[in-house]
């Protein structure tokens, strides 16, 4: 169902228009993360999550920020983000994925048009910016966002009404057993998340006080769940996830709490590869490589068929300059569909660094085919012809990489750049240009509110 009084283009467009408008604001309000272990992969769950969808007007976005708030919303339109510590706090690909598709649960039921109806006359600046305000919270983000149109309705910018978090959790339940996940991962969530802060009093997190989980409405969902016959939990652990975690929770908590607590599981779990291979693969975020390569070595060592251990050591070797391991760590390996761009990227470097630029660039290309919505990869390539001298597809490529990243007006800012190095008749620009369009909502003619943005040039 959705608000009266306008057709359903003109509601999905007024939809979008929030979302791009808040997309711009927040590019320059918020540090999004482009980790590629973490954005990656709430990509990868969030777009398992989407295609069980069949005919969505959307185009969702899944983006990351860099903030230690236990938080995660979804703006009208797609844009759907998680805080890292949110992530932090996950057990769980199943947690994630619940809160994922409750997100995008709320997207697609229109529930912030349907609650926020009496907001329909503001115009779509000041939405954003209430919005922009009401995901800052308390968080590391909030001061950045400072004074807002109408900052004294933020409170009720992300509030949902009973009956739509009713259809927001019967949706959501439903996408996750589609996508192969277990559903109750999303209530486990909130009842953790409860009993911390009943504990706690004074720290109840962001997403607590917008998706509260009252004590009929948890008999409600799990009811839902046993009466479907769907499985409480899928046992096994994706790899991609606890990567993510670890990621996050080295940035929420600081390396020397996450090290001592890593080197506690390894220690208890020191016959499993698994946990060598995720002591090793923390000391190489940390920078730590002769640690870094003796973990991930044992590792290997351990579980020798392991392809995913074989690609994080050829990575140390290649940071460490030891050209012959990296290649022969990688010779003859075949990594999961997930870790695929992963290797092409990882394989151009090597490359790269032994003189072949050809076969690097080949590399480079099929990373970004295997996964356009990488910032990884897309980086990458863009770094690849900045090397070459292709300054035009440098640029091209490295606003791809900023929009994966949720970096839009920088990703504007590129655009126009590349814009003035490629063959204006070329598809390439006739790419840019849409992608500027895209991104803005304005032709080339009507782009005065992104040029006179205070954001420096890259």
């Amino acid at each position: 169902m959705l608000p009266a009084g306008r057709s359903t283009s003109e509601k999905i467009g007024r939809e979008e228009e929030i979302c791009r408008e808040f997309a711009l604001q927040a590019s320059r309000k918020f540090h999004w993360e482009d980790d590629a272990e973490v954005l990656d992969y709430v990509k990868e769950v969030g777009a398992q999550i989407v295609s069980r969808i069949p005919g969505t007007w959307y185009r969702y976005s899944f983006q990351v920020l860099r903030d230690s708030s236990v938080n995660a919303f979804a703006v009208p339109g797609g844009y759907v983000c998680v805080c890292e510590g949110l992530l932090a706090k996950l057990e769980s690909v199943d947690e994630l994925a619940g809160v994922l598709a409750h997100e995008v649960a709320h997207v697609e039921g229109n529930h912030y048009l349907l609650s926020q109806e009496k907001l329909s006359v503001v115009n779509v600046v000041a939405l954003a910016a209430m919005i922009l305000g009401a995901v800052a919270g308390g968080g590391q983000q909030a001061a950045a966002v400072g004074s807002l149109a109408y900052a004294a309705q933020t409170t009720l910018a992300l509030q949902y009404s009973r009956d739509h978090e009713r259809e927001a959790d019967r949706t959501g339940i439903r996408l996750c057993q589609a996508a192969g996940f277990a559903p109750g991962g999303f209530v486990s969530l909130l009842q953790r998340l409860e009993k911390e802060a009943r504990l706690d009093a004074g720290s109840l997190p962001p997403y607590l006080s917008t998706h509260p989980m009252p004590a009929e409405r948890l008999f409600e969902v799990q009811s839902w769940i046993e009466a479907s016959g769907f499985p409480s939990r899928i046992q096994s652990k994706p790899l991609g996830f606890d990567l993510a975690r670890i990621s996050a929770k080295l940035h929420v908590q600081g390396p020397k709490l996450v090290l001592a607590e890593q080197q506690v599981g390894t220690g208890k779990h020191c016959e499993c590869g698994r946990a060598h291979f995720l002591l090793g693969y923390l000391h190489m975020k940390m920078g730590e490589l002769g640690p870094a390569r003796s973990s991930l070595e044992e590792a290997l060592l351990l579980d020798p068929s392991e392809a995913d251990y074989a690609l994080y050591l050829a990575r140390v070797y290649l940071l460490m300059g030891h050209l012959d391991e990296a290649r022969n760590s990688l010779a003859g390996r075949c990594v999961s569909p997930a870790n695929s761009a992963a290797m092409e990227v990882l394989c151009g470097d090597v490359a790269e660094e032994v003189g072949d630029r050809e076969d690097a660039l080949r590399h480079y290309l099929r990373a970004v085919v295997l996964n356009p919505d990488s910032f990884f990869a897309q980086r990458n390539l863009a770094m690849a012809y900045g090397r070459r001298g292709k300054t035009g597809k440098a640029y091209l490529h490295t606003a791809l990489a900023e929009v994966c990243a949720g970096r839009r007006l920088q990703a504007v800012q590129y655009l126009r750049m590349a814009l003035r190095e490629l063959d204006p008749n070329g598809g390439e620009a006739l790419s840019a240009r849409e992608e500027i369009e895209r991104l803005t909502g304005m032709d080339r003619n009507d782009d005065r509110r992104i040029k006179n943005s205070s954001l420096r040039r890259p």
